[in-house]
């Protein structure tokens, strides 16, 4: 089923490994012959990668492919600026798909299903990769990805990593905030703003990858813990648990988080809910 859409891709200030995540994510988006807009913040007027993205474009043969340059004199990244600049500007289809250079899922799979939603997650969650595995992906060798992996990092949020909406009601929203810099609060914000105004998100039931790069200095985002927070204790979390249904996912993504915060040294208090008298957190330490 053709669908009338247009990806973007944001990207900013790329580095050796997340330039190949860009020679592996873009060339399977182009191949799909839908018009894609890869919008770069540059401070100058000239893009680093321009010759590697010209050579991923000319060996896709993609007609419809834009290299766009998005001028901002902020160090960081501006990705909401970004992304209604291109829509509000450029794209000329009904919907818009936005994909990090970091995410590969199987997107001829969503394309050809039934899109019924103003606002869409093509995926249900995605696995962060370590970097051997995404080398080995990158590099073309056959993997198989396990996502049953209780060990592993997953994601699963409307506008974090892969996200489409319907262009119109997208204006209607009047886009993303553009507020906001540095890492990561663009797609909480957006989400909370369906959500409040209670609008329906359609959930695809599809996997993704998300491929390894070093972490992004946190400290770009200024509502984020310092580091000197996380290493002085000088800061607690309080999470709250319930699962009435006794589902599995809860109770993995539980022990997830809780690691997690062991990690970065964060002291972590945790509330819960129960309609009985036993509690599946009972015993965590």
């Amino acid at each position: 089923m053709n669908k009338d859409v247009t990806f973007v891709v944001p990207i900013f200030d790329l580095k050796e490994d997340r330039i190949n995540n860009l020679k592996f994510v873009l060339p399977y988006i182009l191949k799909t012959g839908y018009p894609t807009i890869l919008v770069e913040q540059i401070s100058g007027h000239e893009s680093p990668i321009k010759q590697i993205v010209e050579d991923i474009s000319k060996a896709a043969g993609n007609l419809n492919f834009e290299h766009v340059l998005y001028v901002h004199s902020n160090p960081l990244i501006h990705k909401t600026g970004m992304i209604n600049s291109v829509v509000f500007s450029k794209v000329k289809t009904k919907y818009v798909w936005v994909n990090d250079v970091d995410f590969y899922m199987r997107y001829e799979t969503v394309l050809k299903s039934e899109w019924d939603a103003d606002f869409i997650q093509p995926y249900d969650f995605a696995k962060k990769l370590n970097k051997e595995d995404s080398d080995g992906i990158r590099s073309g060798k056959n993997m198989r990805i396990d996502f049953s992996d209780e060990n592993a990092d997953y994601l699963s949020l409307y506008g974090a990593l892969s996200f489409i909406f319907e262009k119109k009601s997208f204006v209607d929203l009047k886009g993303m905030d553009e507020t906001l810099f540095g890492w990561a609060k663009e797609d909480e914000e957006f989400y909370y703003r369906l959500i409040t105004n209670r609008i329906p998100i359609k959930k695809f039931k599809e996997r993704g990858i998300h491929l390894w790069h070093p972490i992004t200095n946190v400290s770009q985002n200024k509502n984020a813990p310092s580091k000197k927070a996380k290493e002085t204790r000088d800061m607690a979390v309080i999470t709250c648990h319930f699962n009435w249904g006794g589902f599995i996912n809860p109770v993995r993504n539980l022990h997830r988080f809780i690691r997690q915060m062991q990690i970065d040294n964060i002291p972590l208090f945790g509330v819960e809910l129960s309609l009985t008298d036993k509690f599946e957190t009972a015993g965590i330490e």
